[in-house]
């Protein structure tokens, strides 16, 4: 089982000509997952990873300026690979799927899919 939590910046504006301009906010994502995959000669690991993901998102609707929790299902793949005994390195693509949620932005309902994608690189160390 893994866990992380990074820091985001995810602040993103989009201009519609009935919903008018709205901005998204997000500060940070949290995942803990399985890994599961396959190894080759001991240096190089492929595998897929599956697990829970949540995030704080923001709407900036003059109705409604809360930040609120929202979790769904993460998945995604990767690669490790061994620099020596006690060193590794890796990079990770991995989707967030939050699900949908209806919201009335500057007074539209509108149905909004809920999901971002990353790419982590990383340096892992054994102790």
């Amino acid at each position: 089982m893994e866990m992380d939590l990074s820091t985001l910046n995810l602040g993103k504006s989009k201009t519609d000509p009935v919903l008018g301009t709205v901005n998204l906010d997000s500060s940070f994502a949290f995942s803990t997952r399985l890994r599961a995959g396959y190894a080759w000669d001991d240096s190089l690991y492929l595998y897929g990873t599956l697990g829970l993901g949540f995030t704080d998102m923001k709407f900036d609707d003059p109705a409604d300026k809360g930040k609120y929790l929202f979790g769904g299902l993460v998945y995604g793949l990767g690669a490790e690979y061994a620099l020596s005994d006690s060193w590794s390195a890796r990079v990770e693509a991995m989707a967030y799927d939050l699900g949908s949620a209806d919201y009335t932005i500057n007074g539209v309902s509108r149905e909004v899919d809920q999901g971002f994608a990353t790419i982590k690189l990383g340096i892992s160390t054994k102790f």
